[in-house]
C-alpha cells in the first residue's frame, strides 16, 4: 500500500479516528506542511493552507454520520481543490482526498467571461441574431424587430414558416450547421 500511495498524483490524508495523522502521500505535502516526523499528530497541530476550510470539523461530522463529503476548497495560493472526505472502514480511518480542479475553474472563468462579452455586443448590436440547431430549427432569436413575433417561428424551420428564399438559405444554414456540429462529435 504504501508504493502505491507514493506513486499517487492525488493529495490523500488519513487520519485515525482521533483524529490523528496515520499516513499521507507525498502529494499532501504541498497543501499541508507535512513530515513522516507529524504522524501520530493531532491534525489541529499542523499548518493547513486551504482557506476557511475546518478539516477537524469536516471529520467530526463524517465520523458522526458517516456520510462522504464533496465540497470546493481553496488554497491560500488560489489552488482550487475538490475535496472528498470518506470513512475508510478497514482502516478504521477518515480519508481526505483533494484533486487540483485549477484548470478547469481556470477554463470556466475564461468562459464566463466570453459569455459576457457576447451578451454584451448582442445587447448593444443593431442586428437580428438567431440560433439554429443541427435540423434548421430555430432555438433562439435577439433583437427581433417589433412586428416579429419570436413565438412563431421557436422551434420551427424556415420551410414551416414559408419564408421566402428557403432552399438558397436552407442550403446554406444546412452547410453551416454540420460543419459546425461535425466538430462538437
Amino acid at each position: 500500500m504504501k508504493n502505491l500511495l507514493d506513486s499517487t498524483q492525488i493529495a490523500t490524508l488519513f487520519l485515525d479516528i482521533d483524529l490523528c495523522i496515520h499516513r499521507f502521500t507525498p502529494k499532501m505535502t504541498e497543501i499541508i506542511s507535512l513530515t513522516t516526523s507529524d504522524i501520530g499528530r493531532p491534525i489541529t497541530d499542523l499548518a493547513i493552507k486551504l482557506l476557511d476550510t475546518d478539516i477537524e470539523a469536516l471529520s467530526l461530522q463524517i465520523l458522526d454520520n458517516l456520510m462522504p463529503i464533496n465540497k470546493e476548497v481553496i488554497a491560500i495560493d488560489h489552488t482550487f481543490f475538490s475535496m472528498r472526505i470518506l470513512i475508510y472502514r478497514t482502516l478504521n480511518s477518515v480519508v481526505i482526498t483533494l484533486e487540483d480542479i485549477s484548470k478547469g475553474k481556470q477554463i470556466e472563468e475564461k468562459l464566463r467571461y466570453s459569455e459576457e462579452r457576447y451578451r454584451l455586443v448582442l445587447k448593444n448590436s443593431p442586428l437580428i441574431v438567431a440560433h439554429i440547431d443541427q435540423d434548421l430549427r430555430y432555438t433562439w432569436i435577439h433583437n427581433p424587430h417589433p412586428d416579429f413575433k419570436v413565438d412563431d417561428y421557436l422551434g420551427k424551420r424556415d420551410d414551416e414558416i414559408n419564408l421566402e428564399f428557403t432552399s438558397c438559405a436552407d442550403g446554406l444554414k444546412y452547410t453551416c450547421a454540420n460543419s459546425y456540429y461535425s466538430t462538437k462529435t
